[in-house]
């Protein structure tokens, strides 16, 4: 049944304090929770309710029209992260084989090699934000594997465009000003600069590759070779859409993911000893390499109970398209407003006992399906992220790699906390020492 009892929270409120109001009010668990903002608007707070819209009935409810109207994808393109209904299905049977988990592999050796650039500058410092280093090699590895390892960013020009798209974004879903893309703002002035030299450098690449066939090993040829079932492909105008989904969902979320386990890790130093001799004990003094995936288990399990602590995408929103009656014998109104929050949902005290702390061993082999309507930091069904196996191979290759070369320690004087905007960031960075662990043969 519905729960009246949440406080009234206006929609800036809410964008801004978020995290603060989740706890402060305490949302209860097992319920439909009716945010007072002016319109229907309620957070699923039941395991049952976020399964069956995630999974039982998932035809019924369309992602944010930020992202599904005309507008969302004249700003992300009309690929596959603002599709819906049948053209979201067409799309996402293109693309899946590309980013299965033995299809994904081919990439390590781009993750590998752009760790050795990021390992390379830091011989020359003590002290780094972690935060800005992960959201920095994220994103060049996200370069890497869509143009390929040779690839050189001059000037950094593209990876200045796409975080001027980010920013963006982030000004469209979180400024309350009239009129906010139309402004002469420096945000909208460099959106537009950036998206015109977007748009330049994926037309060019794709041209290149049209006019000169031949294997490259990078996800933007792989994509040009892609057949639908009529034996048609991907035009142009599609290839670029897509090349925007994943030059923005493609890197911020583990980025982010990494800046928090390593905050957890230098919090925890017993579970940072765990890992490091994990990861010791699968490969010895020799460097990591895509074929040590299978055995380190145990630092995926540190990435996922992080990733359920700190969720980098921490709220979805659907929207119904019809009437519905949910499990928990609430009913929806078409057109309302449906929070799911991994961010509350990975603290249910039922399935996660002491839920605030970071227990790692939660995550052994063999628990999943047991958590769906509970633990979904990728979403779940029809729209679950494609890009699930690659964030996780990518999450656990940097970990290891690092708990092989480096120690890290918080530098002292900080307040270290969460911002939820378009995902979940470390406020004010991460700032950590850094000190080389052992020189590797």
């Amino acid at each position: 049944m519905v729960n009246p009892g949440a406080p009234y929270i206006t929609l800036p409120l809410f964008l801004r304090k978020t995290l603060g109001l989740l706890s402060r009010y305490r949302i209860p668990y097992d319920a439909v929770v009716k945010m007072r903002m002016g319109e229907a608007t309620y957070m699923l707070t039941h395991p049952d309710d976020i399964r069956h819209v995630l999974l039982g009935n998932p035809s019924n409810y369309e992602k944010t029209p930020n992202l599904t109207s005309a507008a969302g994808k004249l700003r992300a393109g009309s690929g596959l992260l603002t599709a819906s209904g049948s053209e979201h299905r067409r799309q996402r049977r293109l693309l899946q084989p590309l980013f299965r988990s033995k299809a994904v592999a081919r990439f390590s050796s781009v993750i590998l090699q752009r760790l050795e650039v990021m390992f390379a500058d830091w011989q020359h410092r003590a002290e780094v934000d972690l935060a800005q280093e992960m959201a920095q090699l994220a994103q060049s590895v996200i370069i890497g594997t869509v143009f390929g390892s040779a690839y050189r960013d001059e000037n950094g020009q593209l990876a200045e465009a796409i975080h001027a798209r980010r920013l963006y974004t982030q000004h469209i879903y979180h400024s309350r000003l009239p009129f906010r893309t139309r402004l002469p703002l420096p945000v909208v002035r460099n959106y537009r600069q950036a998206l015109r030299f977007l748009d330049e450098t994926i037309a060019r690449e794709t041209r290149v590759r049209r006019q000169n066939p031949g294997y490259r090993d990078d996800l933007l040829t792989l994509l040009i070779g892609l057949s639908y079932s009529d034996g048609s492909n991907m035009d142009d105008q599609m290839i670029r859409d897509e090349f925007l989904t994943l030059t923005s969902a493609g890197y911020e979320t583990i980025g982010e993911a990494l800046s928090w386990t390593l905050y957890l890790l230098m919090t925890h130093p017993e579970v940072a000893d765990a890992l490091r001799l994990a990861v010791d004990t699968a490969t010895g003094d020799r460097s990591i390499n895509a074929d040590d995936l299978p055995r380190l288990d145990f630092v995926e399990s540190v990435l996922r109970e992080s990733i359920r602590l700190y969720p980098p995408t921490w709220v979805y929103v659907r929207v119904p398209t019809r009437a519905d009656r949910l499990p928990s014998g609430a009913n929806i109104p078409a057109g309302a407003k449906l929070y799911l929050c991994p961010y509350v949902m990975h603290r249910h005290p039922r399935y996660f006992p002491s839920a605030e702390e970071f227990v790692p061993a939660r995550f052994a082999a063999g628990v999943g399906s047991s958590l769906r309507g509970v633990y979904f930091p990728f979403g779940d069904g029809a729209h679950t992220c494609i890009g699930e196996a690659f964030a996780i191979q990518q999450g656990v290759l940097v970990l290891a790699s690092l708990a092989q070369r480096f120690r890290f320690d918080l530098l002292p004087g900080q307040a270290i906390t969460p911002r939820a905007a378009i995902t979940l960031s470390p406020r004010c960075g991460i700032r950590a020492s850094i000190g080389s662990r052992k020189r590797m043969s």
